[in-house]
């Protein structure tokens, strides 16, 4: 065994070279033995592999308890991976099926009772409206829809059924998955300029708002033509330029699929090669840009001292000619699929429109599967495959039969969107209560109990603001609107809240762009920051109102 020991950050990984599924043994050499107890958190799949971290000094805080690990295999060019479970001291645990509503609630029940956990209760009626609001439209509820629910005496399945309903597809629904998409497909001006920004947003809302089947809306993307002034669409060629980069990020945001790490050779541990990366750039290879000199005039946009500026709208169109050169050999690299997958063929496409074809049929588990995916982790906090957007062998489902149940119902579906997130938002599983027991206390990965979560730094901002009762004020755009329905990331606040919480840059599209974790700075920003205090301050507010309006101190608290 051999280890990477980074000291200046205290950190320790696994050396690439060794793989994966190796159980991490600290006994393997005294410079592994003198550097362990000095990383900032050590995972351990079992009690003994956690008591072999505190026999050499590891404090018990940086030991991380994970009941999983994966065991990947690889021969002559076949991959098959494992999970391992380690599952602790389970004496004792009596199984007692809980309730279920709908297939999803079956599905991790069985899972729950292989694992040997008891799940948390139902959560109130005051925690599930908080929630669902926060989830569906990024936004709290008003003080007069919480007493308005709190006081509905029917069913409570019923009512919280119906409120989904009514959330999903609403404005405020719109405006914070518009903003979700917004991030994957790299709405800034840095590459488009604010009014191609401003353009690409709108489009994206409108997509969001008809709820267009998630395979025409991904491709009108892959196909688009033309100018993006007139069709925003073709900005998705704009931003992204090249064959290379374009296949990179398209398998990536579409199969959740990351074709970068088998560029310069074959992947190392998984089915992917340097010849199926340059065969997929192909297809992308015809695709042409040019000037509108007509909408875009003199003005330009981005640009770099290699590249220069860029016109501010460009035509993207398919070339007669093209071709990809394979970076090792040499040679002409004909388009070629990676995997096999059934697809409606036509006659005389062009490359684009036969490789977005095959991406979006139904025949394409991982197009389906990779969004349901997506869809699973931003409801539940956690992926049924984490990270979000990287489905591969060495990287299994920690439900499979859940992941292939909800990756069927959208394929049957036929790719209805709104569909997929009420199912899930009315499963029993999603409206569990945050609060544990002995029995599911250290579950992070079956949805046995709720997972507090950060707030996204949209959501905090708009929060804040509608619960003072403040306008907001951004740079360029009309008072009073929204954070998540701000037209691109270059639109900032001079104290830069939202960047600071965490907003992504959008210059990839990887979930891991937005950020998640707590600093010290950014956490007093909360309390002491100038956007919180103009929110709390501005004369005009609901806290104003109220002060003038009730002169008891107590009504008012």
């Amino acid at each position: 065994m051999r280890y990477l020991i980074r000291c200046a950050g205290e950190d320790i990984q696994r050396d690439p070279d060794i793989g994966y599924g190796a159980r991490l043994d600290p006994k393997v050499d005294d410079l592994v033995r003198t550097y362990l107890p000095r990383a900032r958190m050590l995972t351990a799949i079992s009690d003994s592999v956690a008591d072999e971290y505190r026999a050499i000094g590891v404090d018990e805080s940086r030991i991380r308890h994970i009941p999983n690990g994966v065991d990947l295999a690889r021969f002559e060019g076949a991959y098959a991976a494992t999970t391992v479970t380690a599952m602790g001291d389970r004496s004792g645990f009596v199984w007692k099926q809980p309730e279920t509503w709908i297939a999803i609630d079956k599905l991790t029940a069985a899972k729950w009772q292989r694992m040997k956990i008891s799940p948390s209760g139902l959560c109130s009626d005051a925690d599930f409206l908080r929630r669902v609001y926060l989830d569906l439209t990024g936004l709290p509820p008003s003080a007069e829809v919480v007493e308005k629910f709190l006081t509905d005496k029917r069913d409570t399945r019923a009512k919280r059924s119906a409120l989904i309903d009514q959330l999903v597809g609403g404005d405020a629904y719109v405006d914070h998955w518009a903003n979700k998409w917004a991030d994957l497909l790299q709405v800034n001006r840095k590459f488009l300029g604010a009014e191609g920004a401003k353009a690409f947003r709108d489009w994206i809302r409108n997509e969001v708002k008809t709820n267009t089947p998630y395979d025409e809306f991904a491709r009108k993307i892959l196909t688009a033509s033309g100018s993006n002034k007139t069709n925003p669409a073709a900005s998705y060629y704009k931003i992204l330029r090249k064959p290379d980069a374009i296949m990179e990020n398209t398998t990536h945001l579409w199969l959740a699929t990351r074709f970068n790490c088998n560029k310069c050779h074959d992947h190392p541990f998984e089915r992917w090669t340097q010849d199926q990366y340059y065969e997929t750039a192909a297809f992308f290879a015809q695709v042409g840009l040019k000037k509108d000199a007509k909408a875009s005039g003199n003005k330009t946009v981005g640009g770099t001292a290699v590249e220069g500026k860029k016109p501010l709208f460009e035509e993207i169109f398919d070339k007669p000619n093209g071709d990809m050169k394979h970076d090792r050999t040499g040679a002409i690299t004909a388009p070629k699929f990676p995997f096999v997958a059934k697809y409606a063929k036509q006659e005389k496409a062009t490359r684009r429109q036969e490789l977005a074809a095959w991406i979006t049929s139904p025949d394409n588990r991982y197009f389906a599967r990779s969004y349901v995916n997506r869809l699973w982790g931003y409801l539940l906090g956690v992926g049924i495959i984490e990270p979000l957007d990287d489905i591969r062998a060495g990287n299994p489902a920690s439900n499979p039969e859940l992941l292939d149940w909800l990756t069927a119902e959208f394929i049957k579906s036929k790719f209805n969107v709104q569909h997929i997130v009420k199912l899930i938002c009315k499963s029993r599983t999603y409206q569990l209560t945050i609060a544990t027991n002995p029995w599911n206390e250290d579950d992070t990965i079956n949805y046995s109990h709720a997972i507090a979560r950060r707030l996204p730094a949209e959501v905090l901002y708009d929060t804040i603001y509608f619960a003072t009762g403040t306008q907001s004020k951004f740079p360029g755009v009309p008072a009073g609107t929204r954070a998540a329905a701000l037209p691109d990331s270059g639109v900032k606040l001079a104290d830069g809240f939202l960047g600071n919480l965490g907003r992504p840059p959008r210059e990839s599209a990887c979930e891991c762009e937005r950020a998640t974790g707590l600093q010290l700075g950014p956490v007093m920003a909360l309390i002491t920051g100038p956007t919180v205090d103009t929110a709390i301050t501005d004369p005009k507010n609901a806290i104003t109102r109220l002060v003038k309006e009730i002169k008891d101190d107590r009504k008012l608290i």
